[in-house]
């Protein structure tokens, strides 16, 4: 009875597989060697390949057609998902162009990878309704389904091409047999043989989806119950395909797989009733989760919310910003002297209110001066045993050469420029006069120059711009307020519009000021009028001297201003100033969250470089969706000094 199943033992030698079958056989040997997990639902026709992404299980279904892999491999997914590779009217079909454009020469591991790939880099979504079940062999409408593994029922005589089983004599003669026909196959209502769902065996045992490892019958040579049968029954058998579909149906294997399929299907109800058993547990569990994790991202939040007030507090709490309000302060009580003593002068006080008057703003403005001083020399003894200590440990680099000097004098001339231009002035100037240079002590070559520059109340600061989010370079004078500095340059009416035009940016929304606002603005001024003509001739020169910037009529603090002025601002407008939530220095040009109890702010440089690659942008404190545009990173090779 070798015949009957052709894959058992006993069989005869199988014949050649040809070219095509060869090819079918290595795409097969790809798949399985490209996917451990693969799963053979039918031998060289159908496979599986589960896969868990976002905590659901989906199976990627592999059905190859018969004259594969000349026609294109049927792939789909369960259960259906939303996906720009999958048919959107069904949900399962893959519509991929690896897939549609399969051919001979394709690699079918390495396009099946390449879909889990995808899959993995943008994960589907489950649809909400879908067919109930997977089929055990997926047949897509339009699609003719692969021919079932029926077993014929031929006649037992050897054709001329096939060689007859080793012991096997002649075949006897039967009146209702004609040798030179096929006897009829069986009809398609017979779906128990054609439809049989369980594939063929190729081994002793089958492993299944889920590890499940089962072990299928022993298929004998021979059947004993045949033996008892007589010729003419066994030809009624063969003829009548009722009769032996009864004799097959009482087959003790049968039975048993029948007998085992029952146990597995009572087991898999078992286990679902228990999984069914923990689902509440599990969702206590998971909304415990839920809670923790909220929970930790509040306190997340006040944790960087606590964080940035430190930051602010030290920052206001600093040397340098205390020297800085106490500077204020003096120029502040030295203004009002001043402003007396010209009333005295003019005749509108008389002498005993200009002398009580006077002398007490003088003596206030001495006294701020005299702490100020004393401040000074205490951050120069510390700045001092700092360096001291740092040329005791042979640190060279911090003694001025002809480089130094190069590049102080070329800063001194520029007044900024950006890391770029200073990296390469740096090369140059170690070029120039033979001294060595490396590209990443560039911090190092300027915080020497600022060592020799402190006694001067000069230095070299790095900035960031809210432009375009480079760093930059600005040489900074430090001996006076941030506004009496450049007195040698602007006169004193001038300088108050330019104090008037910082209010105006600083307490703007969008950190600009128009020029109808600038112009307006001297109107309210203490000092000498200004005319229009002036006033624009101010501005222009300031633009100029790289204090402010203009576009379209709108002025903004350039990024000099900002380096410079930052203690003057940090001190004279703390209330208005905010800070990016990214970098913690001051943003004007910058983007706020409109959540009303959040309201942070964050440069836009920052913005493109914080929320870069990400999906769906979120407010960093309080994880509201971030609704303004996310401008590009710019990597500018080179920009006009701000």
């Amino acid at each position: 009875m070798s015949w009957f199943f052709a894959s058992s033992k006993g069989s005869g030698p199988l014949p050649a597989l040809n070219s095509l079958q060869q090819q079918r056989q290595r795409q097969i040997e790809s798949l399985k060697a490209a996917h451990p997990s693969l799963a053979e639902i039918q031998k060289d026709v159908e496979y599986r390949i589960p896969f868990t992404v976002n905590n659901s299980t989906i199976s990627v279904n592999i059905l190859l057609p018969p004259q594969f892999p000349q026609e294109k491999p049927v792939v789909s997914v369960y259960p259906p998902v939303g996906h720009h590779l999958i048919d959107s009217n069904n949900g399962t079909m893959i519509t991929s162009p690896l897939i549609t454009n399969f051919g001979m020469h394709s690699d079918l591991g390495k396009v099946i990878q390449s879909l889990l790939d995808e899959f993995w880099k943008s994960p589907p979504v489950l649809m909400s309704t879908g067919p109930a079940g997977f089929p055990y062999m997926y047949k897509p409408s339009g699609i003719p389904p692969y021919p079932s593994q029926a077993f014929h029922y031929g006649s037992r005589h050897v054709g001329p091409s096939q060689t007859p089983p080793p012991g096997s004599g002649p075949a006897p003669s039967h009146p209702a047999v004609d040798i030179a026909h096929e006897l009829p196959r069986a009809p398609a209502p017979y779906g128990l043989i054609t439809e049989l769902p369980l594939p063929v065996p190729t081994g002793d045992s089958e492993v299944g989806l889920n590890g499940h490892i089962y072990k299928m019958p022993e298929i004998p040579e021979s059947f004993p119950e045949l033996c008892d049968k007589t010729l003419t029954q066994l030809s009624d058998m063969s003829e009548n395909e009722d009769v032996l579909l009864e004799f097959f149906v009482s087959l003790p294997q049968l039975k048993q797989v029948t007998s085992d399929k029952e146990e597995l299907v009572n087991s898999i109800l078992e286990m679902a009733k228990k999984n069914l058993h923990m689902e509440p547990q599990l969702e206590g569990k998971r909304q415990e989760m839920l809670y923790k994790y909220e929970q930790l991202m509040q306190m997340k939040s006040a944790f960087e919310t606590k964080m940035q007030r430190q930051h602010e507090l030290s920052e206001s709490c600093s040397l340098s910003t205390l020297q800085a309000r106490l500077k204020v302060a003096a120029h502040q009580a030295e203004e009002e002297s001043e402003e007396t003593a010209e009333n005295f002068l003019e005749g509108r006080i008389d002498i005993d209110e200009f002398l009580t008057s006077f002398m007490e703003k003088r003596t206030l403005c001495h006294s701020r001066r005299a702490k100020e001083e004393k401040l000074q020399q205490s951050i120069n003894t510390h700045e001092e045993d700092n360096t001291e200590g740092a040329l005791c440990a042979g640190n060279m680099s911090r003694q001025l050469g002809d480089s130094h000097r190069r590049f102080l004098q070329t800063m001194m001339a520029i007044g900024i420029t950006n890391e770029q231009e200073a990296k390469a002035l740096y090369q140059h100037c170690c070029e120039a006069h033979k001294a060595p240079c490396v590209t990443d002590k560039l911090d190092e070559f300027i915080e020497a120059i600022n060592s020799r520059l402190q006694p001067m109340f000069m230095q070299i600061r790095k900035g960031m711009s809210e432009e375009n989010g480079l760093q930059y370079y600005a040489l900074v004078n430090m001996a006076e307020t941030d506004i009496t500095r450049m007195t040698s340059d602007y006169a004193e009416n001038e300088l108050e519009l330019f104090r008037k035009t910082i209010d105006l940016i600083v307490s703007s929304e969008n950190g600009k000021a128009s020029s109808t606002d600038i112009l307006n603005s001297t109107d309210t001024m203490t000092s000498k009028k200004m005319k229009k003509s002036e006033t624009e001739h101010l501005l222009t020169r300031l633009v100029q001297d790289k204090w402010l910037c203009e576009r379209r009529g709108d002025y903004t603090l350039s990024t000099r201003c900002i380096i410079e002025m930052e203690p003057y601002i940090r001190t004279m407008f703390q209330d208005q100033v905010k800070v990016c939530h990214i970098c913690h220095n001051i943003a004007f040009q910058c983007q706020i969250c409109e959540n009303p109890s959040c309201g942070i702010k964050i440069h836009n440089p920052c913005v493109a470089r914080y929320f870069k690659g990400r999906v769906e942008p979120r407010c960093p404190a309080c994880e509201d969706f971030w609704p303004h545009e996310i401008p590009e990173v710019r990597r500018l090779h080179s920009q006009s000094k701000k």
